[in-house]
């Protein structure tokens, strides 16, 4: 009777426990979600969910600058139609997404190692590039969400002891696989510690489960469909695209991005689990029933298999694609595995040392920190106003060359700030597919915040004198002087710009245009300014 007390007992706290974890997540991302400006992937979100209809939006992605596949858009169009369009509104999906991979991998530890560990893998993301896509009005959040829904079925389906449960989670994994490709469609990925993980436990239990098989093929049944979207979304994947020429080199650098933040609070509990052992005393923590086996080998492999995701896909576009376009947030879902392998460690050395205590606090500590820095990151449009005293300043119109920060003060500013800022296209070669994706973004502005963007031969013809902002302005720049531009670099406030003065139509020493062949980097101005102003245009 009081063993059933207990067990009461840590059951409640664990539920309180995640109460008031959520509550401090919810506020947290609702506060940054609130506070931070779209930046330029978030407005193509934006501008596609202004879409008339679910039909609209599909013929977009297959044409469009968005080559997201379609769940994510068709989810915005909804919240758009019910809600004010809002940055809040916008990041909804990712900030449930990313709750829900928290929830998941908790309850996914918790079944082999009690919720002691649990803690650990719940806290895990949040010290990890995860963090950032709480506010980002794009899939990744909505993909770990999904991910990490398919990998709590996949192991509900071993856990279960009738043909009913069974027969339910497998239902659960093919549709929750089915909304990770629909989601992103290098969620294929998640495909593979789901297969690894089967494997492992049909090896153990010396047979086959045609049933789970079935239903994690059946998960891959969107990708038909959105075959035209592929294809659309493959058109951009060209030597000139940003995230091109991936290779198993980067892979280091892929771990880096993905969980440094992590690594700082796993190696101090590691340091300091000796001293917790002895001196720490914490008072009850709700630690729940602790299987004496531990997890299972199948659902050990298909953690490893998750957090091998950065391995597995850049292997896949170097083997499948010409130009190998793959990228760290593509490879997101690895978060999981390593958060589910990390509580499965400092449950096999913890109890003893302290450690698992030790480590979530710590976690929750970094959490807290970064959350704190993010609240206090400033109002919406921060510096806006900033920018558009400088362009007022400047007297003459101001070329931006960082598309990025282009689209997003345009989005923001007003209409006399709109009318003094320009993008322009065609001006190198190299840049080709991302003058495309910026052509076919122009025409989905809302009437009220379209931006200036030109062809470079119309503006240099109608125009004599202009500013560059030095932000990535090196291609330009060699552009500019291949046509007998004269360059200097001046002060506008505190800031420097390139004031651009071309010769006339009739003026010797104007060449005629023609793709510069000089190199992107290393364009060499004089410098009349200050000393400090020296040394070529900022990167």
């Amino acid at each position: 009777m009081s063993e059933s007390r207990a067990t009461k007992s840590e059951s409640r706290a664990t539920a309180i426990g995640l109460a008031a974890f959520s509550v401090a997540y919810f506020a947290y991302a609702a506060t940054v979600a609130s506070i931070r400006p779209f930046w330029y992937d978030e407005i193509i979100t934006y501008t596609v969910g202004l879409q008339p209809g679910a039909a609209a939006v599909w013929d977009l992605l297959g044409r469009g600058p968005d080559a997201s596949a379609p769940l994510h858009p068709m989810i915005i169009l909804g919240l758009y139609g019910l809600l004010p369009r809002t940055e809040l509104v916008t990041r909804l999906p990712a900030i449930a997404g990313i709750w829900v991979m928290m929830l998941c991998m908790f309850a996914y530890v918790a079944r082999g190692c009690g919720t002691r560990a649990a803690w650990v893998a719940l806290l895990f993301p949040m010290s990890t590039l995860a963090l950032v896509y709480v506010a980002e009005g794009r899939p990744y959040g909505l993909l770990l969400g999904v991910s990490a829904l398919a990998l709590v079925c996949w192991q509900a389906i071993g856990r279960a002891s009738t043909p009913a449960g069974r027969g339910l989670a497998r239902l659960g994994l093919a549709a929750s696989l089915a909304a990770s490709v629909a989601s992103h469609y290098f969620a294929v990925l998640v495909f593979i510690p789901i297969g690894l993980g089967e494997l492992a436990r049909g090896r153990e239990r010396r047979r086959v489960d045609r049933g789970t098989w079935a239903a994690t093929l059946l998960g891959l049944a969107p990708l038909l469909a959105c075959l035209p979207l592929i294809r659309h979304a493959r058109s951009f994947s060209t030597e000139d695209f940003w995230a091109a020429g991936a290779s198993l080199a980067d892979v280091p650098e892929y771990y880096r991005e993905l969980l440094g933040p992590s690594l700082l609070p796993v190696l101090i509990a590691l340091g300091l689990s000796p001293i917790a052992a002895r001196w720490v005393r914490l008072g009850r923590w709700p630690a729940g029933p602790t299987p004496g086996e531990g997890p299972p080998p199948g659902e050990i492999a298909a953690a490893m298999g998750f957090a091998a995701l950065p391995v597995f896909g850049i292997g896949l576009v170097q083997l499948g694609t010409e130009h190998a376009a793959f990228t760290v947030r593509y490879a997101l879902p690895a978060v999981i595995g390593a958060g589910i392998l990390a509580s499965y460690v400092v449950a096999a050395i913890g109890k003893p040392a302290g450690l698992d205590r030790l480590l979530a606090l710590l976690l929750a500590a970094s959490f807290a920190s970064r959350a704190t820095a993010d609240m206090a990151d400033g109002p919406r449009g921060r510096g806006l106003e900033y920018v558009a005293g400088r362009v007022a300043a400047a007297g003459e119109p101001v070329v931006y060359c960082d598309f990025h920060r282009f689209s997003q003060l345009t989005f923001y500013g007003d209409d006399p700030f709109r009318s003094r800022v320009v993008s322009l296209l065609g001006y190198h070669p190299e840049a080709a597919t991302g003058d495309r994706i910026e052509r076919l973004f122009r025409p989905l502005y809302p009437p009220d915040r379209t931006p200036w963007m030109e062809e470079y031969e119309d503006f240099i013809a109608a125009r004599r004198r202009f500013l560059v902002h030095p932000d990535r302005s090196d291609a330009l720049l060699g552009r500019l002087l291949d046509d007998g531009a004269a360059v200097e670099c001046i002060r506008v406030g505190e800031k420097p710009f390139y004031r651009v003065t071309l010769p006339g139509p009739g003026d010797p020493g104007r060449a005629a245009p023609a793709p510069s062949s000089r190199p992107v980097r290393g364009v060499r101005i004089r410098h009349p300014g200050p000393p400090e102003t020296r040394g070529g245009p900022r990167r």
